[in-house]
């Protein structure tokens, strides 16, 4: 079965209200054609799609063509990776990491949402 992860073309106004009205957790990848990190990290980030969709939604801003939403959220470097909870940044990655390594992120995370909603 293949995940299809939503990688529309958002404005900023759009990127920040599609995020803010999220009752589940968000990962947004910043990413550009040009970086060779983002291609390393894509099949990655497919497979965290696949196992983890249940919990987090997945969204992908291309950096080249989103420069005003990479600019409000102080993104630097190419991947990086923000976690969003109800509208707000939560944690960071930037750059190549490991599977095991975002996973960590991920479950602490989805275990700190979960805490906080009950």
């Amino acid at each position: 079965m293949q995940i299809e992860l939503d990688f529309k073309d958002l404005s900023k106004k759009d990127f920040l209200s599609k995020i803010a009205e999220r009752d589940t957790l968000a990962l947004v990848e910043f990413k550009a054609d040009w970086s060779g990190g983002s291609h390393m990290l894509d099949p990655i980030i497919r497979k965290l799609a696949f196992t983890y969709n249940n919990y987090l939604s997945f969204f992908r801003i291309d950096a080249d063509t989103h420069e005003d939403v990479v600019t409000a959220f102080g993104v630097d470097c190419y991947p990086t990776l923000l976690f969003f909870s109800r509208g707000e940044v939560v944690d960071k990655i930037s750059g190549i990491r490991s599977m095991d390594e975002i996973i960590g992120k991920i479950e602490k995370l989805i275990k700190n949402d979960h805490e906080t909603t009950n």
